[in-house]
């Protein structure tokens, strides 16, 4: 992580936080703007909040977020470290980017509070408040764009590491076709508000299940499977 530059001069040092500590920061922040600054902004527009109540709610939307954009950056950075790097390698870089994290969580929250009350801001009228608001959005916008690449480089890590890519590969389509399926039939309406989401919105969202909820899933059943064949192996 931190290392001397190989020089005859005198030692210089650099911060290398490695994909595992990449994984942590950015997920922290971009999930606690996506929860306390795009989501609280999506409930306002369906009127189920108040604009008067955004602030708060985007307060502490924003560390609910964050904490599990925290969880899931530590374990992607971990179970997809770059090949050849060990896992104590792994957990060091994670813990450099959890401490970078720390003050980057106050520029996180500004950030979503920003993007909460681009009503407002827009409501002022003006120039400077359209400035201000495209100004919000951009870099919220880089920030969880970040964030999706180290994600699908950690994921691409992590799936060809995984033991078990086949078995899972065919039992995640399986889980994604019986949900996508199910949305589309039902429409069912995201969480807090009456949106309802039909056909393409129906199969993101099935889609975020799948990953977020069916492939853990599957990974600690695959997990534990293996090592209940291995003791029946034992006692045999």
């Amino acid at each position: 992580m931190i290392h001397a530059a190989e020089s005859t001069h005198a030692p210089a040092f650099s911060l290398d936080i490695g994909l595992p500590g990449w994984m942590v920061l950015t997920w922290t922040i971009a999930g606690g703007i996506m929860t306390g600054g795009v989501w609280v902004l999506v409930l306002e527009a369906t009127g189920a909040v108040d604009p008067i109540r955004a602030g708060s709610l985007a307060g502490f939307l924003f560390f609910f977020g964050a904490a599990v954009g925290a969880a899931h950056g530590m374990v992607l950075g971990l179970v997809g470290r770059p090949a050849g790097r060990s896992l104590a390698w792994a957990t060091g870089s994670a813990a450099i980017g959890l401490f970078l994290t720390i003050p980057a969580l106050a520029g996180g929250w500004v950030l979503s509070h920003a993007i909460a009350e681009v009503p407002a801001t827009q409501a002022l009228g003006g120039l400077s408040a359209m400035a201000s608001s495209s100004l919000f959005w951009g870099i919220g916008a880089a920030i969880c764009f970040l964030a999706a690449f180290e994600g699908f480089r950690a994921l691409v890590n992590a799936y060809n590491r995984w033991p078990d890519c086949k078995a899972g590969s065919i039992l995640l389509i399986m889980i994604l076709g019986v949900l996508a399926f199910q949305f589309v039939r039902t429409e069912p309406a995201l969480w807090g508000t009456e949106i309802q989401v039909t056909g393409f919105g129906a199969v993101l969202l099935a889609l975020g299940a799948t990953i977020w909820i069916g492939a853990p899933m599957i990974v600690v059943a695959l997990m534990v499977a293996h090592r209940l064949h291995e003791e029946r192996q034992v006692t045999d």
